[in-house]
């Protein structure tokens, strides 16, 4: 019985199979090659396109790369800067050091502030060789504040600072920056606006 049904079972290997309903069923091998043909043709169209375009030089489309943008501006933010300085000077009478007022403008344009109400707090205090300033200016950099405050010390050197407290207490003698300190607070965005309103 075991010969006869391997027999039966080679027999039905070597003859076309056939379905259920005694059509011919599709050969495993066939629909194995049905399927790959498609691709063949796709394959071969991209042979012949390249085999006729050998006289032609191909233009490669552009690799496409990031979009170039323009550099961002660093966003600029608030910043309150107090300094705190010493003068040298024989005029240091509470008369002349005393009045602020006309100061105010000079030091808003040597720093550059958007008006003169950025310049603020300006103190003066009598010493034993000369007076001592405090005042406080709010700028708006996108450079660190520490960096703008070392631009006091260029200031300072190269004579500009003591030229504008000269004229703001017009007086006659040349003055003499002994020792400064700055400190700077940054401003929140949000109370800088309702302190413009």
């Amino acid at each position: 019985a075991e010969r006869a049904d391997r027999e039966r079972r080679n027999k039905e290997k070597d003859e076309d199979p056939v379905d259920s309903y005694g059509n011919e069923a599709p050969d495993s091998d066939d629909d194995y090659d049905r399927k790959k043909k498609p691709k063949d043709k796709k394959k071969n169209k991209k042979r012949n396109d390249s085999d006729d375009d050998d006289d032609k030089p191909r233009n490669k489309p552009k690799p496409k790369g990031r979009r170039q943008r323009d550099e961002p501006k660093a966003p600029k933010k608030d910043y309150k800067i107090f300094f705190s300085v010493n003068i040298q000077t024989d005029e240091n009478d509470e008369d002349i050091i005393g009045n602020t007022k006309p100061l105010r403008p000079l030091l808003a344009d040597l720093f550059e502030t958007r008006t003169e109400k950025d310049v603020f707090e300006i103190k003066t205090r009598k010493k034993g060789n000369g007076f001592k300033i405090d005042f406080g200016i709010i700028i708006s950099t996108s450079k660190h504040p520490a960096d703008y405050i070392d631009e006091f010390d260029d200031l300072t050197e190269n004579g500009s600072f003591q030229a504008s407290i000269k004229d703001g207490f017009d007086m006659n003698e040349d003055l003499r920056v002994d020792i400064w300190e700055a400190r700077y607070e940054k401003i929140d965005p949000k109370k800088r606006k309702k302190r413009k309103d």
